[in-house]
């Protein structure tokens, strides 16, 4: 029986992963593909920031959609969404969530009589920089020994990554 994977959308000729597939750890190990290196850093960046973002009574995408809003003064749902990669759904759960707790408003948009646009109260914008705080401070761990221009390439290189994946996986 062999495994049948979807048909990934690739923009670019993936030779540079011939070895992604073989079995020997010699030849490649694993652990050190991209998906599995990438998932072992967030997934200690979560076990960390969870329990903190829960001691203030919200969720980690809760803390990202405060930093969000708290830089950009107030978003359309739907451009929220996208920045905090979350269905406009859950979105709109988390809002209804997070308005309840007296941490942002929805306001109609002035330029389009369909959308809604958040803003945060100030409640809303102390938590967000308590949020926006820790979120400086895991990138400060995350880099630490790292040289500016070579931090400044990863995050070129992050969002190459990430276009990619949007693209290949049928994403945005």
């Amino acid at each position: 029986m062999s495994l049948k994977l979807p048909n990934y959308k690739s923009r670019h000729d993936s030779s540079n992963l011939e070895s992604a597939g073989k079995h020997d750890k010699g030849q490649h190990d694993f652990s050190k593909r991209l998906t599995f290196m990438l998932n072992r850093i967030v997934s200690l960046a979560n076990s960390v920031g969870a329990p903190f973002f829960k001691s203030l009574g919200i969720s980690i995408p809760e803390a990202r959609a405060l930093i969000c809003l708290l830089e950009a003064e107030s978003l359309k749902m739907s451009d929220l969404s996208q920045m905090i990669s979350v269905d406009v759904s859950t979105t709109s759960y988390m809002v209804g969530r997070l308005e309840k707790l007296n941490l942002l408003l929805r306001m109609p948009d002035e330029k389009d009589a369909r959308a809604v646009r958040i803003q945060l109260t100030a409640k809303g914008r102390s938590l967000g920089a308590l949020c926006r705080d820790a979120s400086v401070e895991h990138e400060r761990v995350l880099i630490a020994n790292m040289r500016q221009v070579d931090v400044e390439h990863l995050k070129k290189l992050l969002e190459v990554l990430y276009n990619n994946a949007s693209t290949g996986f049928g994403g945005n």
